[in-house]
């Protein structure tokens, strides 16, 4: 136990001493907060333990702010179990008891159900929280039209077309803890009292988190562009002569400028359909084609700095 404890010591100090900065945290909007502060005394009320406050921020909406120093480990978040929606509260329902004998239906739909007719009873012990939530949830699956034409031959249309032949589901964020019976969020990094406080929605590309969660990060290392390439090859005879060092050389080189010229031919048109037109007026767009808009100057940037890097790679091969 000692050593264990020492080791945790040196990983906290060590997380300590990066002094990470937030540089691209948003604006703090100042705003009436009545419903948010109704939510965060009902949470009270109901055993919800938190060291977090609601704040609107500049572009994106509701978000968190941490109302006191937390550091790595301490729970954020603690939510019991008796006031999460789940299965095991559908099954104590007397929806349940009607429903769970009707052929072919789920679970997730008897909980779509339930919480369809808890939102307009005024009875519920969730009516705080079915009035605080937004009024309209918007993401990649309510885009319209005109978003959509933007986004023609990038790989979120397609994720868009697949997702809304899908039907409804329910992400899982954690697991309660069966000693506690709560859901709890601990912190993996430090937080100043002030700060905005993150939730990680997983590794995803941004593709997937405009789908289902309609917010485009600035910096995310799972941005993928995926491409379809031969990569059969065909096998070396081994009854062929061997060949010498500067021929290895010279052939290392022929096949470097063989990848760099067809990394070119796949991005280079590839960039020339992102363009935007020089006309457009993004600033009076609706929400919807301006996230789109959005996503395609993120697959720019990442296009660009291929074509940028293999041009740079060719350059190099022939001087």
């Amino acid at each position: 136990m000692g050593v264990l404890q020492v080791l945790r010591d040196e990983i906290l100090l060590r997380l300590r001493s990066l002094e990470l900065e937030d540089n691209g945290q948003m604006v703090v909007q100042i705003r009436n907060q009545n419903m948010e502060d109704s939510l965060l005394k009902w949470g009270e009320q109901h055993g919800v333990k938190t060291k977090l406050q609601i704040a609107f921020f500049e572009g994106a909406g509701r978000g968190m702010v941490a109302s006191e120093n937390i550091d790595v480990g301490d729970i954020a978040l603690e939510i019991p179990e008796s006031s999460i929606i789940s299965e095991e509260l559908l099954c104590q329902s007397d929806m349940f008891l009607a429903l769970k004998d009707l052929d072919s239906i789920t679970t997730e739909t008897m909980l779509l159900l339930w919480s369809i007719r808890e939102r307009y009873n005024p009875s519920s012990k969730f009516k705080i929280y079915f009035e605080a939530l937004p009024a309209n949830f918007n993401t990649g699956l309510s885009f319209g039209i005109d978003a959509l034409a933007a986004l023609e031959g990038t790989l979120l249309f397609d994720e868009l077309m697949q997702a809304r032949q899908v039907s409804p589901h329910i992400l899982n964020y954690g697991r309660v803890d069966k000693v506690t019976k709560s859901l709890k969020f601990p912190l993996s990094r430090p937080c100043k009292a002030g700060e905005q406080c993150f939730l990680s929605y997983g590794k995803h590309p941004g593709s997937h988190l405009i789908t289902f969660y309609g917010f485009l990060p600035r910096d995310n290392p799972y941005d993928v562009i995926p491409l379809d390439l031969d990569t059969s090859v065909d096998e070396e005879d081994s009854s062929s002569p061997s060949v010498t060092t500067s021929q290895t050389s010279h052939m290392n080189k022929e096949n470097d400028r063989m990848v760099l010229e067809t990394l070119l031919s796949i991005f280079t048109p590839m960039l020339e359909g992102l363009d935007e037109p020089d006309d457009f007026d993004r600033e009076n767009a609706c929400w919807d084609v301006k996230l789109a808009l959005d996503y395609k100057d993120l697959q720019r940037r990442i296009v660009l700095s291929i074509v940028t890097s293999c041009t740079s790679g060719l350059a190099m091969l022939d001087s």
